[in-house]
């Protein structure tokens, strides 16, 4: 079996990672000429901390890898309305020891850095999908310097303005 994977952003790469580690030979294609985080921070829930560690990948250990720090672990969240007043208090750090793992709050390129070490290699770039279609038991997609990807699975995670979905739908 083979997939393919189309975009290298957070989903694409966690998919990749997930993939090669069941033994599934996968391809993964971005669009970008190189990879590069977009936006800033993300918070990481628990449940996405204990998916996360199924590809190998502890954020909850692997916040000061190399010296570099990745995140920071959250242990209280509070609403307050526009004038201060207290409106909610969430303890994350009781339920997050409950449950097994923490939440963090943690940059985008550093969470897409994690990802790129657990997911591996090869990953094409410069490859804009334009179009996939399916047929003979798997699926092929077509890409705007004219070459072509052939696999058995296709998964779409190209992002908001995503080739894949807008085909589908």
């Amino acid at each position: 079996m083979k997939a393919l994977v189309v975009g290298a952003g957070i989903g694409g790469l966690a998919a990749a990672a997930a993939l090669r580690r069941a033994g599934i030979k996968t391809e993964v294609y971005e669009q970008a000429p190189e990879l590069r985080a977009a936006g800033t921070g993300l918070s990481v829930m628990t449940n996405a901390i204990l998916a996360l560690r199924t590809i190998g990948l502890d954020l909850g250990v692997d916040l000061g890898v190399g010296g570099t720090v990745r995140g920071a672990r959250v242990e209280t969240a509070e609403i307050f309305t526009a004038r201060g007043r207290l409106i909610r208090r969430t303890p994350f750090k009781e339920i997050c020891d409950r449950l097994g793992a923490p939440s963090v709050c943690v940059h985008r390129g550093d969470l897409q850095t994690a990802l790129l070490d657990v997911a591996g290699e090869p990953i094409t770039l410069g490859a804009q999908a334009t179009c996939f279609s399916r047929g003979n038991g798997g699926v092929r997609v077509d890409f705007a310097d004219g070459t072509r990807a052939h696999g058995d699975v296709l998964i779409g995670a190209d992002g908001v303005n995503s080739v894949v979905r807008a085909q589908l739908a």
